[in-house]
């Protein structure tokens, strides 16, 4: 055993790694299920799950409202999760967003009440409890739940559309 920590390093890489490998097989798996196939859609670079598109926006430098601005120019919205498999699917293409990347929650007006854009109020949720919240929200894949942020704050962001409304 002291040859493989030599060789691998100390005991908390190794659990690194294992919880690396462990969650990259189980979005593999999840990806082989019917549901989320992950494949491109006949738009380049949406990525199709159930009945919608949904777009990564790797390109960093735009706040809440201009990520929000950039997917209603694309047909969509930021992404609405109302499901722990959608948050999976969705983690499996976030995983390089230190940052995380803004969805479409939020508490814009302050009053303490997260709503989606679509104006559906928050139901199911990965929202990590913290003392005061600032008001956008972000998924956080490594940490696999959801911060809310200051929305003046750059990031990268997750864009949705139905699949029926092509650009």
């Amino acid at each position: 055993m002291k040859d493989f920590y030599t060789q691998w390093g100390s005991r908390e890489s190794l659990l690194t790694l294992i919880s690396t490998s462990q969650w990259i097989i189980l979005s593999i798996l999840f990806l082989m299920t019917g549901q989320g196939s992950g494949q491109i859609c006949n738009t380049p670079n949406w990525r199709e799950y159930g009945n919608n598109q949904y777009l990564i926006v790797n390109v960093p430098g735009r706040t809440w409202n201009e990520a929000k601005d950039y997917c209603r120019s694309q047909g969509g919205d930021l992404a609405v999760i109302t499901s722990h498999e959608q948050n999976s699917f969705l983690n499996t293409y976030t995983l390089k967003g230190e940052d995380g990347y803004w969805i479409g929650l939020s508490d814009i007006d302050g009053d303490g009440k997260y709503t989606w854009v679509n104006n559906t109020p928050s139901g199911y949720s990965k929202l990590r409890p913290q003392g005061e919240r600032e008001g956008c929200v972000v998924v956080m894949a490594q940490a696999l739940q959801w911060e809310s942020l200051d929305c003046s704050l750059e990031r990268l962001h997750i864009c949705q559309r139905d699949s029926g409304n092509l650009t």
